[in-house]
C-alpha cells in the first residue's frame, strides 16, 4: 500500500488530536472523581482540568523546541518563529491561570520558567539530532558572513523586544528573583525539559514500538515522581502546590508530548 507524505502527515496529526481528546477526557474523569471523593492524597488538590490546560500549554512549548531542533528551516528564521510561538503560549498560559496578570511579577517568573524549559529542550533535542543524524550530515553545515549578520539581527530584535516588553509591564529583575515561587517554577521548567527529552529519546529508539512505549512509560513514571520528591526535599515541602498537583502536571504534560511525538514518528516509518 502506497502512502503519500501528505497522507502520512494527516494520519499522524489526526491520531495526535484523538489522543489529546482522550487525555482531556481522562482529566475530566479525574476532575469528577476528585469532586466526588473530596480530599484524596493521590488526586490533585487543584482543579484537574486546569492542571491539564497548563500541562497542554507546557507540552506545546516543549514540542515547539523539538520542532526547532528538527526543522530544516534556516536557524535564524526558525529561532524567531520559536520565540514568537513561546511568547504566545506564555500569554495563553497567563490567561488560563486567570489569577495572574501580565504586569505582575508572577507572569515574569512564568516567562523565565518557560524560557528555561524551551532552551533546555531545544539543546537536548539538537544534541539528539546530531547523534541520530546520518554520517556526514553535521559536517555539511557551514557558517557564512550573511548567516552571522542575520543571526545578529535576530538577536538584536529579540533583546530589544524583550527589554521594551519588560519596561511596558513594569518588570524588575530583582523583584522577579525575590518572588517566593521563582525557584520552584525554575525547577518545574527543568523537570519539563527532562521529561520532553526523555520521551523524544524513547520514540527515536531503533526498536520495536512495544519497547519504545515501555521506555516512554518508565520515563513518565520516574520524571513524574522524582522531581516532585526532589523539590519537596529542596524547598522543605513548600512547593506552591501539593505534591500530587506537581506530579499530575508532569504526568499529563508527558502524555500530551508522547501523544504528539509517537504518531509523527510512527507515520515516518510506515511502508512507502
Amino acid at each position: 500500500m502506497n502512502i503519500s507524505p501528505l497522507e502520512r502527515r494527516v494520519l499522524a496529526i489526526g491520531t495526535a488530536v484523538v489522543l489529546h481528546a482522550a487525555i482531556l477526557g481522562l482529566a475530566a474523569a479525574v476532575h469528577a472523581a476528585a469532586q466526588a471523593a473530596g480530599r484524596v492524597p493521590a488526586l490533585p488538590q487543584g482543579p484537574p482540568l486546569l492542571l491539564a490546560a497548563v500541562a497542554l500549554v507546557m507540552a506545546h512549548c516543549s514540542l515547539g523546541a523539538i520542532w526547532w531542533a528538527r526543522s530544516n528551516w534556516p536557524s535564524y528564521a526558525k529561532t524567531l518563529v520559536a520565540v514568537l510561538a513561546t511568547a504566545a503560549l506564555w500569554a495563553l498560559l497567563i490567561g488560563v491561570l486567570e489569577s495572574t496578570d501580565l504586569a505582575e511579577t508572577a507572569a515574569a517568573a512564568w516567562a523565565a520558567s518557560l524560557a528555561t524549559q524551551v532552551v533546555l529542550v531545544g539543546l537536548g533535542a539538537a544534541l539528539l539530532e546530531l547523534l541520530f543524524a546520518p554520517p556526514g550530515v553535521a559536517e555539511r553545515s557551514r557558517f557564512t558572513i550573511l548567516f552571522l549578520l542575520l543571526w545578529t539581527a535576530v538577536v538584536g530584535v529579540l533583546l530589544g523586544a524583550g527589554r521594551r516588553l519588560a519596561q511596558a509591564l513594569g518588570w524588575n529583575l530583582a523583584d522577579v528573583l525575590r518572588w517566593q515561587w521563582f525557584y520552584q517554577l525554575q525547577m518545574i521548567g527543568v523537570s519539563n525539559a527532562a521529561l520532553a527529552v526523555s520521551l523524544l529519546v524513547a520514540v527515536r529508539l531503533r526498536r520495536e514500538w512495544t519497547v519504545r512505549l515501555l521506555v516512554a512509560g518508565l520515563a513518565l513514571f520516574f520524571v513524574g515522581l522524582v522531581p516532585p520528591l526532589a523539590m519537596t526535599a529542596m524547598f522543605k515541602g513548600n512547593l506552591g502546590a501539593s505534591f500530587a498537583d506537581v506530579a499530575w502536571l508532569l504526568l499529563v504534560q508527558g502524555l500530551f508530548v508522547l501523544a504528539t511525538l509517537a504518531p509523527l514518528e510512527a507515520a515516518k516509518e510506515l511502508p512507502k
